[in-house]
């Protein structure tokens, strides 16, 4: 009966895997791309709105002051390259931790993966659309 059991968990387990490389869980190369396109969504709204519309200003402190010192777009462009890799190393250190560290299967690392590129993705995707509406209350526009 234990061998039984044993037998049905690895052959699930090798399913599992098998759908994963198949796209029915999320890869990495997928959870980058949505995290480096919400990003960059987020950034090109700032820099245009902060370029077409002189009376928005940034709201966090941080960000305003580096964007005195070292200009808006070379700010945003650091700033979204640290915020893209810091969600990829520890999205994918969280999924080896589940899988090589606790020996969890890999509906751990698609629950990490969804949590950890889907809510920075969330986020961006939030930010992104609060810049265009903003943008398009307060931009001047000429008929």
């Amino acid at each position: 009966m234990r061998a039984e059991l044993g037998f049905v968990a690895t052959v699930d387990a090798d399913a599992s895997e098998e759908r994963e490389a198949a796209g029915a869980v999320p890869t990495a190369r997928q959870g980058v791309a949505a995290v480096a396109a919400t990003s960059t969504l987020d950034a090109a709204s700032t820099v245009l709105g902060l370029a077409l519309a002189p009376v928005l200003v940034e709201s966090n402190p941080v960000a305003r002051a580096f964007f005195a010192t070292h200009g808006v777009l070379l700010t945003v462009a650091v700033a979204s390259v640290v915020v893209v890799s810091t969600v990829v190393i520890a999205t994918e250190l969280g999924v080896w931790a589940l899988r090589e560290r606790a020996g969890c299967g890999p509906s751990a690392g698609r629950t990490v993966r969804i949590v950890g590129y889907g809510t920075p993705s969330v986020v961006s995707l939030l930010a992104a659309t609060n810049n265009v509406v903003l943008l398009v209350e307060h931009t001047p526009v000429a008929l």
